[in-house]
């Protein structure tokens, strides 16, 4: 479910860009369950988005934060529904 920037406290430029990130996380678990290719696949999505709305540094900077920090976070909800079936 989108829900904007989780993490960033402020409003962003490109807060429609972490809600398709959002939805493309969603779709992929739908599809195939939370597979680390889906979670990459998500992330580049949001990169190329904020890369697409003007901003290419911060592109490569919130992609590098999701890929190496993102992974505690992903791990909790892989284990979740694993959990909950």
């Amino acid at each position: 479910m989108p829900n904007g920037c989780t993490g960033i406290p402020w409003a962003t430029p490109y807060e429609g860009c972490c809600d398709q990130h959002d939805l493309a996380y969603d779709q992929e678990m739908e599809d195939g369950g939370a597979s680390w290719r889906a979670k990459l696949a998500a992330d580049w999505v949001l990169r190329r988005c904020i890369r697409a709305a003007g901003y290419p540094v911060r592109a490569w900077l919130v992609w590098s934060v999701l890929v190496t920090a993102g992974w505690p976070y992903w791990w909790w909800l892989r284990m979740r529904e694993a959990i909950n079936g």
